[in-house]
């Protein structure tokens, strides 16, 4: 993996990137476009700002939320790992991987949920979730490292919660 196998994403995200370019590239913007894009604002910011500021700092906090999950949880475990606590990154990779797949798979199960269940109530159940279950995945790599898989999954169910939940609440915010 760490010889070439990394380059396999970067292979077929550029084919895809092409491809969705050429594809992008032939499409013409529906008739109900045109007649709206003249409507359009300028510089919409200071419109937003004005008429849904709360809305404004609901979601700024709302994404600071998930940015925090995904940035701690997922982004700093690699170097902590690794550098801190040693573990080869031969044996931690897979599993990152694996919980990073459980994610994406949570992300599809919470966005149906978030779809039929009070976005309030679930953003509540996600910051309660991640204030208790921060804590615990931090002991489990400091004192339990044997067991940071565990840790992992934890961070996955938060991860897959929180980007299930999170887009379809600020599509409802504004």
């Amino acid at each position: 993996m760490l010889a070439w196998g990394w380059r396999i994403p970067f292979l077929a995200g550029g084919i895809f990137g092409f491809f969705s370019y050429g594809l992008r590239y032939q499409l013409q913007e529906s008739v109900l476009f045109k007649e709206i894009e003249n409507k359009i604002e300028a510089f919409p910011l200071v419109t937003v700002l004005k008429n849904k500021f709360s809305h404004a700092l609901s979601g700024i906090a709302i994404v600071g939320l998930g940015a925090s999950i995904i940035t701690l949880l997922f982004l700093f475990t690699p170097a902590y790992l690794s550098n801190v606590l040693h573990i080869s990154v031969h044996q931690y990779i897979w599993f990152n991987t694996l919980a990073i797949f459980i994610s994406g798979l949570l992300n599809i199960v919470f966005g149906i949920v978030s779809d039929k269940v009070n976005h309030r109530l679930l953003l509540l159940i996600l910051g309660i979730s991640a204030i208790l279950f921060a804590y615990p995945i931090f002991i489990i790599y400091s004192q339990y490292v044997k067991y940071f898989w565990i840790a992992l999954l934890l961070s996955a169910v938060l991860n897959g919660f929180a980007f299930g939940v999170i887009p379809n609440l600020l599509a409802e915010l504004f």
